[in-house]
């Protein structure tokens, strides 16, 4: 899944699922200037040991794929 998201109006929270496919790919990218973009996932997820990852730059983007386990950056 892609998702391009547009922080001109404010920040914008992605939550990703508990319980995903194994190996699925979500892929979020910043096109705005303005404000932040947070990725948050629930315990005992978590996004490369974290449970919060920030995109504050502009065309900055993360690819993430569950293990089975855990979300890993790639």
């Amino acid at each position: 899944s892609t998702y391009l998201c547009d922080t001109t109006s404010g920040n914008v929270t992605v939550f990703l699922p508990d319980f995903p496919t194994v190996g699925k790919i979500w892929h979020i990218k910043k096109i705005a200037v303005n404000n932040t973009i947070q990725i948050r996932v629930n315990a005992p997820n978590s996004i490369d040991g974290l449970l919060v990852k920030n995109i504050t730059a502009l065309n900055n983007s993360y690819s993430l794929q569950f293990d089975g386990a855990t979300y890993k950056i790639i």
